[in-house]
């Protein structure tokens, strides 16, 4: 079973785009909104702007920021940013940080990404929040510490952060920043998981089958996969020809490794051990599907 869990480790995001989530009330995305707009609408909201309206200048600042409705253009973007986070918006705070973060449209300065991220945090941004657990957790700007990460990854995880759940699930199975606790860890992953976020479906996944569990692992990698996490569709067809949780299933494995993409050694003959049991058309037509 030395192939299962090609991707076991723990994958962390780096800062998300965190004022690509709504502005407002509504649940659709900032971008939605933007693109919603007609021509009028949209004149409206750049006059708005003009005129000091903070959220207004905030769903400008990700227009540019996302080449949404106008050409992308990263300095205007941290000019409205910035100004709406003179006023206190938490969605323009967590932005300025980023583009902070990454040196877009201004000089890259980890200090003053912390600031802006830390000012969101205060202001009840969870993206910053989860954001401020990764500059921690990697020593961006800071020095390295596992307990500030933790802390704030709990934060943004108790107000229903999936990334921040997942981050906090793999602190506890691990034991960094706090004391290991396998059921928090499953709590945490299981959580974010339910959620949808693909990568916490895969380390639940391998959660499950370090501690023998191949039916629950199968069934979170699944879904993983079939969001197309490849390190999960990797591991769908090791079970899938190890038999574990099914009996042995060549072209269940075979769909898997052509969505993974994998070339190591153990993939390329695990293909063509696959092939050997289906029928040719069969294998070629699961092979185009697994392309589109």
């Amino acid at each position: 079973m030395d192939h299962l869990g090609r991707a076991t480790g723990h994958v962390v995001c780096l800062l998300i785009l965190a004022g690509v989530s709504s502005t407002q009330t509504s649940p659709r995305t900032a971008v939605d909104q933007l693109n919603a707009l007609d021509g009028n609408s949209f004149r409206v909201l750049a006059e708005r702007a003009s005129r000091g309206d903070a959220p207004a200048q905030t769903l400008l600042g990700i227009a540019y920021m996302q080449g949404a409705r106008v050409e992308r253009d990263d300095v205007a973007a941290v000019n409205w940013f910035r100004r709406a986070a003179k006023k206190g918006n938490n969605v323009a705070e967590t932005n300025l940080g980023m583009m902070y973060f990454y040196g877009r449209g201004t000089a890259r300065s980890f200090p003053e990404a912390l600031k802006w991220f830390r000012k969101a945090s205060e202001d009840g941004n969870n993206n910053a929040r989860f954001n401020l657990g990764i500059m921690y957790q990697h020593g961006f700007g800071v020095p390295e510490n596992m307990e500030e990460a933790a802390k704030w990854y709990e934060v943004a995880a108790r107000q229903g952060d999936a990334e921040a759940q997942n981050s906090l699930g793999y602190l506890f199975e691990v034991g960094s920043g706090l004391r290991s606790n396998l059921e928090e860890a499953e709590r945490w992953y299981r959580s974010a998981a339910e959620q949808g976020l693909a990568t916490a479906q895969s380390n639940l996944g391998n959660f499950y089958l370090r501690r023998g569990r191949h039916h629950e692992a199968y069934q979170w990698f699944l879904r993983a996969a079939e969001q197309g996490h490849t390190g999960a569709a990797h591991n769908v067809a090791v079970l899938a020809l190890h038999g574990h949780c099914m009996p042995l299933d060549y072209a269940t494995a075979y769909k898997w490794l052509s969505v993974s993409h994998a070339s190591d050694e153990w993939s390329l003959k695990a293909t063509a051990i696959c092939k050997e049991h289906l029928a040719q058309p069969q294998a070629q037509q699961m092979a185009v599907a697994a392309q589109r």
